[in-house]
Formats: C-alpha cells, structure tokens, sequence
C-alpha cells in the first residue's frame, strides 16, 4: 500500500519486523473515494478501514477511504528524489499526456472548449479528471488547480483534488483540501470520514478520531464508521474501545468483513484468542485466519506459537507466500530473542 506515511520507522525490531503484516489484514477489502471503489489484495493486515459499498450494505452513505495502487514520488519527498528517475518519470508522463491528447478524441474536444472558454472552470475540471483517469497526474493537478482557482468553493473540484493528491502521495495536500471541505460542508459524512482517514495516514490518530466522531454524531449507524474508529484506536493500542466499535460495526452488518477483521486484533491484542480466531475465519478463510491470529502470536512475542499457526495456514493453502514470509519473520524473531537470553546470561555471569 503506498504513498502512506511511515510513522514506525523509529520502532522496536518487533514492530518493524511486523509492519509489513500487522498494518495490512484482509483479502477480500476494497476501498472507494466518492463512490470509486478499488480492491485492495492482501490478507496480512490488521487494520484495515472501510467503506460502505465494500461490504455489500445497501442505501449507505458512501465512504471515502481509499489507499493508492501505483507509487509515484511524493511532493513533500522530492527534493530527497533520485534526480534521474524523477527525469525519466517527468520524460513518461510528457510521453503519456502527448500520446493520449492524439489518440482519445475526448481531450482534443475538452481542449478546444479551453481554449473557446479559458475561464470556464468546469472545462477544466473535466479535462482534469480525463487526465486523471488515464493516470497523468501533473497534467491532471495543472487543470484541477486552474479549475478550483476559478471556483474556489467547489465541493466537488476539492474532493477531487484531494483524491488526485492521495493518488500522487501527497496526503499532507489531499488533507488540506478535505478541510476546505469539511469547512464549506460540514453536514458531509464521507468528507469526515475520508479526513480522518488521511489523518491516520499521517499518523495523527488524535485527528483522525474526531474526524471519525464528527461523522459519527452525523450518522450513528453507518457499520464502515464505527470500523474506523476501530481501526484508530487498534493504532493507539486502546483495544477496549476498538472492541466496542468493532463489534458495533458487525452489529450493524455482519457481514463488514474488515469490522471483523478488525475486531479479531482487537481480541487477539487482548489475550482473547479463540474469539480472534474466530472473527478472522469470518473476515476470510481458515488459512488467513491462521496466518492473522500469527501474526497477532508475534506482536505479542510469542514467535514459536506463531509458527505453528503460520504452518497450519501453508498447509491448508500451499504456497501460500504471505504466511511464508510471516513464517520466516517468526523464525528470526525467535533466533533473535535467543541471542538476546544468552547475551544477557552471560552478562549476568560476567
């Protein structure tokens, strides 16, 4: 999952052996952004948010939580940049941009009402979000700034900046325009709900809960918010709070199959194991329950107990690589606490 913020990079060896697992569970999540929805292929997170139409409730209020596909260098980064991929990238995108604009008659016809109507901010907002579409993202930023300067106060011109900018990496510019949202319409559940969501991107889990309370107090029985709000306080490690929303998420819709997810960390982080296990079998299948509840045996250091669910998972699902690699961390996690036991012996001895 890219463009997000790496705020454990500081973190104990455990955690940092664990990022790669423990902040990604669920097979089957997809998220959306203004009704766009993407699927998100990995099992081996632990905290995952949601949105309404990726589980399969009807009449909901669409959601806005969405985590990218496609690395691109973030703005706040580029002066860190390889000088020479940021070049050949720059060199692509011009390709791209100049090939589309000959080969899809829609920019050609978007173009000439630019230049017909050059203070038309909805022109611009179209070929922006044409640009979007066919993934040229500067060409796509150029027209949604034009667009949103000549119409400031547009919703719809933010939002869609903002999904742009959290499509680029950005996810400091995409918060900044969610704001403006949230400020011009601040009765917009999804907007609330795609805020807190960048915040906890960011790492500011205090954000991100009152943005998630924010949209709660607007709409209390939507199942993807009381998910999230499960998936920030799992953040901050105050799991009693993540089991109330969780299971009030699957109250709501049983079948949320992140809520469950969710909620099977939650109790796994809270010694409750058997009910972990069992919320997982019902967020996937019996191998990634396996493989979660190891990777919730790891977190808790318990590296050879890991194991053995991480080898019960490869048996059930052979060549199964997410619990191969987890197998592996688990295996040097436990080498490590070894060492660590003979060195303080002989420490002790000394």
């Amino acid at each position: 999952m890219l463009g997000q913020v790496n705020s454990f990079r500081c973190r104990p060896l455990l955690t940092r052996l664990l990022m790669a697992g423990l902040l990604a569970i669920v097979e089957l999540a997809s998220f959306g952004f203004a009704g766009e929805s993407r699927p998100l292929g990995s099992d081996n997170s632990s905290f995952i948010r949601g949105s309404p139409h990726s589980h399969g409730k009807k009449g909901a209020q669409k959601a806005s939580r969405h985590r990218t596909t496609q690395a691109l260098t973030d703005a706040a980064d580029s002066s860190s940049a390889d000088p020479a991929k940021t070049s050949v990238r720059a060199k692509t995108q011009a390709l791209n941009a100049s090939l589309l604009e000959e080969q899809v008659p829609e920019f050609a016809s978007l173009q000439a009402r630019i230049q017909e109507h050059p203070a038309s901010a909805v022109a611009h907002f179209e070929l922006a979000a044409c640009y979007h579409r066919y993934r040229v993202l500067d060409k796509a930023h150029e027209e949604f700034q034009k667009a949103i300067q000549l119409d400031p106060n547009n919703v719809k011109y933010l939002e869609a900046s903002a999904k742009l900018s959290k499509d680029w990496g950005d996810v400091r510019s995409a918060t900044l325009d969610l704001q403006k949202v949230v400020q011009l319409k601040p009765d917009s559940v999804s907007a609330w709900n795609s805020l807190g969501a960048y915040f906890d991107d960011l790492g500011d889990l205090d954000q991100a809960l009152n943005c998630y309370r924010k949209a709660l107090t607007l709409a209390r029985d939507l199942d993807y918010l009381h998910s999230n709000l499960c998936f920030a306080y799992l953040r901050k490690e105050e799991y009693q709070d993540a089991i109330l929303h969780g299971e009030e998420a699957i109250r709501l819709n049983p079948e949320n199959k992140v809520a469950h997810n969710n909620l099977g960390l939650a109790y796994g982080l809270t010694g409750s194991l058997d009910r972990a296990f069992e919320e997982f079998r019902f967020g996937g299948d019996e191998a990634s329950a396996h493989n979660n509840l190891g990777l919730v045996l790891l977190k808790l250091g318990r590296p050879d107990e890991a194991m053995e669910q991480f080898k019960k998972a490869i048996r059930l699902r052979p060549f199964y690589k997410l619990a191969v690699q987890n197998y592996i961390q688990a295996k040097a996690l436990k080498v490590s606490q070894e060492k660590e036991k003979v060195s303080k012996g002989e420490s002790k001895r000394g």
